[in-house]
């Protein structure tokens, strides 16, 4: 006969049946209080205690207390993922500088280095920076070159090669000049006079110690200044154009064949200055002596019967090449050449004697960039009145939009033009950011690539 049930067991088989009662099994209880976890007794109430506890599960956070929490959460991510962000992009920029400095040992002034890292390096020569150069014979076997450039801040460079030594030099920062300051370089021979010519043996006799270098170009204030060289001499400095206080119209021009400088006025005149025993204004009483303000312009020799004569004004007016001759005591005459030049492009010119079996002739060239970049050249033998080309040549492949050409005259005003077999006109031009030296053969058929120039 079975025992009836008391009370207290009634009631737990009854919470039993109805899922709510938990009767741990003995060594199974939480051994330490970690505050998150509830015992079994916390999961019923005993209905004999005068303060009987309400069957719950605890409730840690409210809805609201959720909502915040999960801002919290977000907030929390947006902050640590723009600071990783951040530390990894600069980790790669870091990377990247110590990339391209492997060689450079580490100092103290990295970190300035890194600062100004985003600006532009200062480089040897500016782009599209303006050029000069000139040349000279030291005997039948040996010559010399003198290019000079501009760099970033306006100073310019002297690179020089001399055949002897088949070496460069460079004197970096000898004068400072208007940043794009046109350049214009002539040499000279103080043995001879001004204004004789003289035969085309009187250079191969000349002393090299006579010669000297000139080069024109504008000042911070907007003046010509003249520096000077001396081959063997010691004449290294600033000339007397300085003292003259001539000033240069704003995209003005500027070329000189010695003792001649011409320039454009801000009317698109020519203005030329002669030196004798100091300098004084050249008048070019040429018919309607023109030439659009911010054309190229270049002075020539013009040679006659292989001995010079005269010089010529090679010039832009509007879009076409025109020529002027200035020869003493004959008529001056202006006509143009059948080719177009876009505004403002560069140009030059130059001339130089050849010589076959029978006879002696002079070639005159100017070279030119036309609107696609391309290196052109027209020329004209002294034995035909007929102009050749535009043509261009593999050696002026790669030339920089822009870029300013500069080529050697091969004697002064007083000297007869130089064979082509002792020294031919090299001319010089950008590519890439590099400094080019090209050679024309001597019966101007083709050009040649002599190098670069170094500039460091």
């Amino acid at each position: 006969m079975a025992r009836p049930m008391d009370p207290e067991s009634e009631q737990k088989e009854l919470a039993a049946d109805q899922g709510i009662e938990v009767t741990p099994a003995q060594g199974l209880e939480v051994a330490y209080d970690t505050g998150l976890e509830t015992t079994a007794s916390d999961l019923y109430y005993d209905s004999k205690s005068p303060h009987p506890r309400r069957t719950f599960r605890r409730k840690w956070f409210c809805p609201w207390q959720w909502h915040w929490l999960a801002l919290l959460i977000i907030g929390f991510a947006l902050v640590l993922g723009t600071v990783l962000g951040t530390k990894l992009k600069h980790g790669d920029s870091d990377n990247a500088h110590s990339g391209s400095s492997q060689a450079t040992p580490k100092s103290s002034s990295q970190t300035t280095a890194k600062s100004t890292a985003t600006s532009s390096p200062l480089t040897p020569i500016a782009t599209l920076s303006p050029l000069a150069a000139a040349s000279w014979t030291v005997d039948a076997d040996n010559y010399g070159v003198k290019v000079i450039y501009q760099d970033d801040t306006g100073q310019l460079q002297d690179s020089t090669y001399r055949s002897s030594t088949d070496s460069w030099t460079k004197i970096s920062n000898f004068a400072t000049a208007k940043k794009g300051s046109p350049l214009a370089m002539t040499q000279l021979n103080n043995s001879v006079g001004e204004a004789q010519p003289y035969a085309l043996t009187t250079i191969l006799t000349a002393r090299t110690k006579d010669i000297e270098i000139e080069l024109f170009y504008v000042n911070e204030t907007g003046f010509i200044s003249e520096w000077t060289w001396g081959i063997e001499a010691q004449v290294n400095g600033l000339g007397s154009m300085k003292s003259q206080n001539y000033q240069m119209s704003s995209g003005s021009r500027l070329s000189a064949y010695w003792p001649f400088i011409i320039l454009t006025d801000e009317q698109g005149a020519f203005l030329g200055y002669k030196f004798t025993d100091s300098w004084n204004t050249w008048e070019i009483a040429a018919p309607d002596p023109r030439a659009y303000n911010g054309g190229s312009l270049s002075l020539v020799p013009t040679p006659m019967d292989g001995e010079l004569a005269g010089v010529s004004v090679y010039y832009q007016s509007g879009t076409s090449l025109r020529i002027t001759q200035v020869i003493p005591d004959s008529t001056e005459k202006t006509f143009d050449l059948s080719q177009d030049i876009p505004h403002g492009a560069s140009m030059t010119a130059f001339a130089f004697n050849s010589s076959n079996s029978e006879t002696t002739f002079t070639f005159t060239c100017a070279l030119y960039q036309d609107s696609s970049s391309t290196i052109l050249m027209v020329w004209q033998n002294s034995l035909s009145t007929t102009w050749m080309g535009p043509k261009t040549f593999d050696a002026f492949k790669g030339a920089d939009n822009g870029t300013n050409i500069a080529c050697s005259p091969v004697n002064s005003y007083s000297f007869g033009l130089i064979n082509a077999n002792t020294l031919v006109p090299r001319c010089y031009f950008q590519t890439g950011g590099l400094l080019r030296e090209v050679e024309i053969r001597g019966d101007a058929t083709d050009w040649s690539v002599v190098g670069n120039v170094p500039l460091d």
